[in-house]
């Protein structure tokens, strides 16, 4: 048990600064790769990974923080998630994003994503995920061009190819990291 809490005492430790990582920055520098910023886990961080790109979920403050240049430009009645990311923006804590991208799962991504493109990042990549709300087929098809778009928008914006192949690898990559963490959850929650 040990071993895993000491494992668990270095992922906060590389934490601990987010959202100005000094692991990310060093990613970066290290292998001149792209950032993309994400918000909602139904972004499929897969073609990131398949575009050779590092995902990072863009989230806000770990603990309370004033939000009036947010909430200036998204209003309160946005939820304070939404307007902590966009504060942390504003404030240049993820200037080292080459880009971001949301799913439209409420009005508050899609004002995010809007408001990111026009004060915070205007020449980097901007993509808006339509989700279906439906399981039908037309549904099944809605998202599979909607996954097509984003694909085509990365590798447009960055002028990269993103091959089959590599979305295969990404996919066993997220599958084993998915395992990962249901193998971590048991050990820590006794299953």
């Amino acid at each position: 048990m040990l071993n895993a809490l000491e494992s668990l005492e270095k992922v906060r430790e590389v934490n601990a600064s987010f959202p100005e990582s000094k692991v990310i920055k060093q990613w970066k520098e290290e292998n001149g790769g792209k950032i993309i910023g994400w918000v909602c886990t139904y972004v499929p961080e897969e073609i990131i990974y398949a575009a050779g790109m590092l995902p990072v979920r863009i989230t806000g403050e770990s603990h309370e923080t004033l939000l009036e240049d947010a909430s200036a430009y998204l209003g309160l009645t946005s939820c304070s998630f939404i307007r902590s990311c966009f504060q942390l923006g504003l404030e240049g804590k993820y200037d080292y994003l080459d880009g971001i991208v949301a799913a439209l799962t409420c009005e508050g991504s899609r004002y995010l994503v809007d408001l990111w493109r026009e004060y915070i990042g205007k020449e980097k990549f901007n993509h808006l995920l339509v989700l279906p709300r439906k399981f039908t087929e037309w549904a099944d098809e809605l998202y599979l061009e909607e996954l097509e778009k984003f694909k085509q928008g990365l590798e447009e914006h960055f002028n990269v190819q993103i091959s089959d192949q590599a979305l295969s690898q990404a996919n066993s990559s997220s599958a084993r990291a998915a395992s990962v963490h249901a193998r971590t959850f048991r050990v820590f929650s006794g299953f």
